[in-house]
């Protein structure tokens, strides 16, 4: 069933952190978040001049699936 927001009631909505939030939870740099957002590796939204949400869920599901690509790698 979908809402007036165009939202499924069953859809999650993602956690979007400030890119101090996602240094503090991941352990990752600022100036690598910073420089993956605007590479476009990373999903964010812009919210002001300089201002990025991340979208958490993603990072970290990125972050998990890479670890996975260099231990496949290093099984080699």
């Amino acid at each position: 069933m979908e809402n007036m927001t165009g939202l499924n009631w069953g859809d999650r909505i993602p956690e979007m952190v400030s890119l101090r939030e996602a240094c503090r939870r991941t352990g990752l740099s600022y100036g690598f978040l910073r420089k993956e957002c605007l590479a476009g590796n990373i999903v964010y939204i812009r919210v002001g001049p300089g201002k990025f949400l991340i979208n958490l869920d993603l990072l970290v599901k990125q972050m998990n699936s890479a670890h996975g690509e260099m231990e496949k790698s290093e099984a080699k």
